[in-house]
């Protein structure tokens, strides 16, 4: 038996009022037997049925669970349709419920898995190391352990290959048997046996049913014996070219896997042939050998698995069926084709022996060209010979003779040999974009010269060139071009450029130098800003003479300072010195007028260069004082609280203001930040008659004084003042040019317009100043202006 349970089978219906609830399980297969449904309860009542059938409602059969927790099998038997239900059902119309912990399939499998053998290699093949099979075992339920042996039949106590599966199939596309078993297995013919059990019970493999045949080789051959040679006796002189050489068959043993072939090889030396089968039989010829005294055959064996045996060489057989030849021909002094500057020249070589008679001797020759020596001239017991020459091309020649007096067929030549023992033509470079000690804001220069000769011959490999600051020197001796002519980009300063040739044998001609050339590409800048001697920045004065002075400006390329461009501008940044040198001073004075005064000034070099301008201020200049005007006479009434005499102020530079009344000081030194309207509060004032002094100051200390004459009348008006109003009013005549200004105090709740406007000075009560008469005095010079105040409350 097993459990089945997959959320892809489970499905879940109810109906409208809640007290029933069908779970599906769809897609079983028609093989699997006894299926029954597992219920798992955690807890629950007794009022809930339980039906499980085939019909997709049940409707019988129905059993009361929920009261007791615990795990149910419920039978259904055969499945044909592929489907079977489980009802959960309310016994009355109440909804009751049962806890659920699990819900799943149950069924029984009564076919056996099976083995997929047509994966496997094809049967009774060799193998030398363990080999890589592909593996499948199905099942049409589920698949629960495998086993494996070797030259026994498989069962449960022998190798296991998965356990408690639980899939339906089961897959390796490399798998190996265990090393064990593997290492277990005898030289030839094995069998290797499967046995594999699913849930329901039911084995694949059974006695030996599942088998797969092979065979081991894990031993290397024996190597040839008897190998031999009929035409020719080793360590012998020959001048037959071609050797012919047999031997008996090498043997793999009675359980091997048999010998595939050989693999043989001629060579100089005894060896290992190699690893390529080139030979089944039992004999071989050599081809055509050269001279030489040292040639072995090389044989080995190859089994049918890849194993290959030892090797056996036969030689050495001495060849020797030419005239003489030179061999080795050498320079240990100079490299053919590659100039040198020594003119002493070694050549070496080896004389090979043309019968096997030996070297008798040489002929040579030393000349501009590959030549023959001729058989005229010999020298004996010689490996080398030096020569010391000229500057020029050389070739050393030379032939062999043996003992027999047959001269080598051709003649030999080594070289060209090349020397140069000369140094090149010193270079003469000139400069097309700069002049020597001359300052230039270009950064980029060009330098060029012709290509120099050289004496020896080898011609001019390149050239050394530098760029140095202050001095020149020696470019050193790396080649940093072949061209003839340079760009480079510079820095600031004053540079030499250094030169010299080198030829190909490497010999370096003295060195040159060009220069200096001075760059300057960098603007000058101030180090400090300029400063004033007689003004303050941000200060107000009168004074308007000004002097300024500056220290003198850096120049970073080092062309040195030609001069510099000043003005004054007015406003409230600073403006821009123009490009045009106004002198090459480090001072400046000016007068001015008023205003917000800026000294601008900007450097320039000797190359042109000019520096960012820079400004100083706001220098601040007032020679004005401030005009302050308005009413000189108001009419309060007694007790009016906060009364406002109106002022109007003209000043550039506001500073503070003083309030007097009657001559002494009531207010002293109040802020005055914005010329224009003027607010001066009285407060609660008694009937009397007041001297009201406004005094303002700008910046520059300059003062000015207003004077306003102030009544306080107490609020009673006699009847015959009364009926001067009336008359007036009624006879609809308005009196002019009396510079008479009836003044009535307003009155106001607190949250009056006048509560709005902004509130400059509260001028405290003082005592009344007593006269001797009813008419007040009059300030100022012929001003009998009479304002108006503003209360903004009723007294």
């Amino acid at each position: 038996m097993q459990d089945y349970n997959s959320g892809t089978h489970a499905t879940l219906w109810t109906d409208a009022s809640g007290l029933e609830q069908v779970f599906q399980f769809s897609g079983i297969d028609p093989d699997w037997s006894n299926v029954q449904i597992v219920l798992g309860i955690d807890a629950g009542d007794i009022n809930v049925y339980v039906y499980a059938d085939t019909n997709p409602w049940p409707t019988t059969g129905g059993s009361l669970y929920g009261s007791i927790a615990g795990t149910y099998s419920i039978n259904i038997g055969a499945v044909t349709g592929g489907s079977c239900y489980i009802r959960f059902h309310s016994v009355t119309t109440t909804v009751h419920y049962v806890y659920i912990n699990s819900l799943s399939l149950r069924c029984s499998d009564n076919t056996a898995p099976t083995w997929n053998k047509g994966l496997m290699p094809a049967e009774n093949q060799w193998y030398s190391s363990n080999p890589s099979l592909h593996v499948r075992f199905d099942d049409d339920c589920m698949l629960y352990s495998g086993w494996c042996d070797v030259n026994d039949w498989a069962g449960t106590s022998d190798w296991m290959m998965f356990g408690n599966l639980y899939q339906p199939s089961w897959e390796r596309t490399a798998w190996t048997m265990p090393a064990s078993e593997w290492s277990g297995c005898a030289q030839g013919s094995n069998t290797l046996y499967f046995y594999v059990e699913q849930t329901g019970g039911n084995p694949g493999g059974s006695l030996g049913a599942w088998s797969w045949q092979f065979n081991k080789d894990t031993n290397a051959p024996g190597a040839p014996t008897n190998v031999q040679s009929g035409t020719h006796v080793t360590s012998t002189w020959s001048s037959n070219t071609q050797v012919g050489v047999t031997w008996t068959a090498a043997s793999d043993g009675s359980s091997g896997s048999g010998i595939a072939g050989y693999c043989i090889s001629w060579s100089k030396e005894a060896k290992n042939p190699g690893d390529v089968v080139n030979s089944t039989g039992t004999s071989a010829t050599s081809p055509v050998l050269s001279d030489g005294n040292n040639w072995y055959f090389n044989i080995k064996a190859r089994d049918n698995v890849g194993f290959w045996s030892t090797t056996v060489s036969l030689g050495p057989f001495y060849i020797d069926s030419n005239n003489p030849t030179i061999s080795g021909l050498s320079c240990s002094t100079h490299t053919v084709g590659t100039w040198s500057a020594s003119t002493i020249i070694t050549v070496s070589w080896t004389g090979a022996d043309g019968t096997g008679s030996g070297i008798a001797g040489y002929s040579t020759l030393w000349a501009g060209t590959p030549t023959d020596p001729g058989t005229s001239a010999t020298t004996t017991s010689l490996s080398s010979e030096t020569i010391d020459t000229d500057s020029g091309t050389w070739y050393f020649n030379i032939r062999a003779k043996d003992n027999a007096n047959h001269w080598s067929s051709t003649y030999s030549s080594i070289g060209p040999f090349l020397c140069d023992e000369l140094a090149p033509e010193v270079v003469a470079p000139a400069c097309s974009t700069h002049v020597a000690g001359t300052w230039s804001s270009s950064t980029q220069i060009n330098v060029s010269w012709v290509r120099t000769t050289d004496y020896g011959g080898s011609g001019i490999a390149g050239y050394a060139c530098s760029w140095t600051v202050d001095h020149p020197t020696s470019p050193g001796t790396t080649i940093t071009t072949n061209q003839t002519s340079l760009n480079a980009t510079l820095t600031d300063g004053r540079w030499y450029f250094n030169i010299r040739a080198v030829d190909r044998v490497g010999q370096w001609c003295i060195n040159t130098s060009i220069g200096p050339f001075n760059i300057d590409a960098s603007e000058p800048s101030f180090s400090t800003l300029p400063i004033s001697s007689t003004h303050d920045v941000n200060n107000c004065t009168s004074l308007q003479a000004i002097s300024v002075s500056w220290a003198m400006a850096n120049d970073m390329g080092g062309s040195g300072i030609m001069g510099y461009s000043f003005s004054w501008s007015e406003g409230l940044i600073p403006g821009i010195a123009d490009m045009m040198l106004d002198g090459n001073v480090t001072s400046n004075s000016t007068t001015l007028t008023d205003g917000r005064w800026w000294f601008n000034i900007r450097s320039c070099d000797n190359v042109g260069h000019w520096s960012n301008s820079l400004g100083l201020g706001p220098f601040i200049i007032d020679t004005i004082a401030p005009v302050i005007t308005g009413t000189t006479s108001v009419d309060i009434i007694a007790g009016t609280s906060e009364s406002i005499i109106w002022l109007n102020t003209i000043e550039m530079n506001p500073k503070n203001y003083t309030v007097l009344i009657n001559g002494s000081v009531v207010n002293s030194s109040l802020p005055w930040n914005v010329a224009g309207n003027l607010a001066i509060t009285i407060n609660a004032l008694e009937v009397g008659t007041y001297n009201v002094t406004v005094i303002v100051q700008d910046e520059a200390g300059h003062v000015s004084t207003h004077v306003v004459l102030v009544r306080v009348q107490s609020s009673f008006v006699p009847w015959t003042d009364m009926l001067v109003i009336i008359g007036a009013l009624v006879g609809g005549v308005l009196l002019l040019g009396l510079g008479l200004v009836l003044v009535q105090a307003k009155r106001k709740s607190k949250k009056s317009k006048l509560s709005k406007q902004p509130r400059n000075d509260e001028v405290k009560p003082v005592a009344p100043e007593r006269h001797s008469s009813e008419t007040p005095s009059t300030p100022g010079e012929g001003n009998t202006t009479t304002g108006k105040v503003e209360s903004s409350k009723k007294p």
